[in-house]
C-alpha cells in the first residue's frame, strides 16, 4: 500500500512538523500552510471513514481535535476554524483545521478550502510557531 500518512508515520521523515502523538492519533502541520496554523489531526490506522474507527479510536481523535483546535485558536488569534475532511488524495482518515479570521468572506474560504491561498513562513518563523503550538497542545491535554 502506497499511502502519504502510513508512509509518514514509519520514516517519521516531517518529525519537525509533528505537534502531537499518541497509541491512536498523530497531529502535524500541513506541508504547504493554507492559513497560518493549517494543521491536520490524522487516524493512525489507516482508514477511510470515521466510522471504520472503534468507537474509542474515534473519541480520542475527537478529544484531541478539540484540544488542538483550541490551542490554534489561542495561538493564532484567529476567531474560529474550518474543519474539513475529504481524503481524495490520500485516503486515510485525517481532518484539516484551518484557523481563521470572521471577516472572511465566502469566497475567501472557499479560496482557502480549495488551496487557492498560502501562507508563507521562515523555517525560523515556522519553528517558532510549532514550539509555541506544541506548548499549548501540550497543556491543553494534560
Amino acid at each position: 500500500m502506497n499511502c502519504l500518512f502510513c508512509d509518514l508515520l514509519t520514516t517519521r521523515e516531517r518529525a519537525a512538523d509533528i505537534l502531537f502523538e499518541d497509541h491512536d492519533v498523530l497531529v502535524l502541520l500541513h506541508e504547504a500552510w493554507a492559513t497560518l496554523g493549517h494543521t491536520v489531526v490524522v487516524a493512525k490506522r489507516h482508514v477511510e471513514n470515521t466510522s471504520a474507527l472503534e468507537e474509542s479510536e474515534w473519541v480520542r481523535m475527537s478529544r484531541t481535535f478539540r484540544r488542538v483546535e483550541a490551542s490554534l485558536l489561542a495561538v493564532t488569534g484567529a476567531d474560529r476554524a474550518i474543519l474539513m475532511k475529504l481524503g481524495l488524495m490520500v485516503p486515510h482518515l485525517h481532518l484539516h483545521i484551518y484557523p481563521v479570521s470572521n471577516a472572511l468572506t465566502r469566497d475567501e474560504v472557499f479560496a482557502i478550502i480549495n488551496g487557492q491561498t498560502r501562507h508563507e513562513a521562515s523555517a525560523e518563523e515556522r519553528g517558532e510557531f510549532v514550539a509555541s503550538l506544541k506548548r499549548r497542545i501540550l497543556a491543553e491535554l494534560a
